[in-house]
């Protein structure tokens, strides 16, 4: 039996995955009283002796499963930092005359006082590569008392991660999001190629469908065809954004129906811009990097980017010195432990919002139905295209 402290000063005492609220005290033996708590409907009780460690009696049964392990530790979590935040909210000064400025003055003073456990500044990369490998082993820049910091002497990069997250990718991860995803940019695709001739650029299906609609935005007269649903050009400019769930080899055979049921000459300055970009034979981005049949890999390079908005967030200068973006990286580490932990517990499967799912699932059906001509060509871009036109972000 153990005690959970809830809002309000109450207690839950937890046995057997059963949690029960005290009640009272029995009169004739001055046992404290403990109702089952878990279900409103359920009257087992508990009674236990005056230090709320041991259970010495009983009363009634269960009727309804215990909760997990997880539960009752998630709520123990929730509870202690509901009670930190509370006790942080009523701490108030011991002087009312304090002012902002005072604050930030005292900001500083932390900022200060943990910037000694830093090191002198580096003034060269052959000074910052030196310095780290002699920090792999400095207990303050150690993860939980285990290597953060890898900088191999016969190499000029350095690492910053833990073993346990190399062998989570080894054996969970078929495909790995690098730093640096880069944009629709010639320039910056002959660069990687240049350095890593064997790699297959693929394409954010989320940022080629935000791209197209920038052109469609560009444009006025296609632009208020877009916005009404009602108008036959509109319709035909979503069909579109169903082109990338073909597989490269369709994509010409799509273009072309799509052109010959064009409602509008209008609808030219738009086809033209994907031929001559995505299509044609000289295009700068050829179907080869974008296309690729439906399947439940959502093909986007958002999880990364979300990291990358939250990591930057966490500075208030664009060039943070390095000892500043290891402890950020190991603050973050935390959080990283804790999704490794749910995954390979089966605990979180759930890769996928409901929404998503839903519409990944609706693609591939759709997708077979075409293949197995049970609809056309056509047929499958009108019912699919709609679902992933692009759109303005908030």
């Amino acid at each position: 039996m153990y005690n959970l402290e809830i809002q309000r000063n109450k207690e839950l005492a937890v046995v057997n995955g059963y949690k029960h609220r005290f009640v009272g005290v029995r009169k004739c033996d001055q046992l404290l009283k403990w109702r089952c708590s878990s279900d409103k409907n359920c009257t087992a009780f508990i009674f236990s002796n005056l230090e709320k460690k041991i259970v010495l009696d009983s009363k009634g049964i269960h009727n309804h499963p215990a909760d997990t392990p997880n539960k009752i530790e998630k709520q123990v979590l929730r509870e202690n930092c509901k009670r930190r935040a509370e006790e942080s909210l009523l701490q108030t000064p011991e002087s009312s005359a304090i002012r902002h400025r005072d604050i930030k003055s005292v900001s500083k003073a932390m900022y200060d006082q943990r910037r000694k456990h830093f090191p002198v500044l580096p003034t060269s990369l052959d000074n910052a590569l030196q310095q780290l490998r002699i920090l792999e082993t400095d207990k303050y820049f150690m993860f939980k008392k285990q290597q953060f910091i890898y900088a191999p002497a016969d190499a000029n990069f350095i690492c910053l991660t833990t073993v346990q997250n190399i062998n989570f990718l080894v054996q969970f991860c078929s495909e790995l999001f690098c730093d640096g995803t880069f944009d629709y940019s010639p320039n910056a695709h002959k660069a990687v190629l240049s350095v890593f001739p064997n790699v297959k650029i693929m394409a954010c299906r989320f940022h080629l469908g935000q791209s197209w609609w920038r052109k469609i935005q560009s444009e006025s007269s296609l632009r208020e065809a877009y916005i009404n649903s009602n108008d036959e050009l509109g319709k035909w400019l979503k069909q579109f954004f169903a082109l990338p769930f073909l597989e490269c080899h369709e994509v010409n055979k799509a273009f072309t129906e799509l052109i010959s049921i064009c409602p509008s000459d209008v609808g030219y300055l738009f086809s033209d811009y994907i031929l001559n970009n995505y299509i044609g034979d000289e295009c700068l981005f050829p179907p080869e990097m974008w296309t690729e049949k439906p399947s439940m890999n959502p093909r986007t390079t958002n999880g990364s980017e979300s990291f990358h908005r939250t990591y930057n967030g966490q500075f208030y200068h664009p060039h943070p010195h390095i000892y500043l973006v290891i402890k950020v990286l190991m603050e973050f580490q935390s959080e990283t432990e804790i999704k490794i932990r749910s995954i390979t517990s089966n605990n979180d499967q759930k890769m996928l919002n409901a929404k998503e799912k839903e519409r990944m699932e609706f693609t591939i059906n759709t997708y077979d139905k075409y293949k197995s001509n049970q609809i056309d060509i056509i047929q499958f871009l009108s019912q699919v295209g709609p679902r992933y036109q692009g759109k303005k972000l908030i």
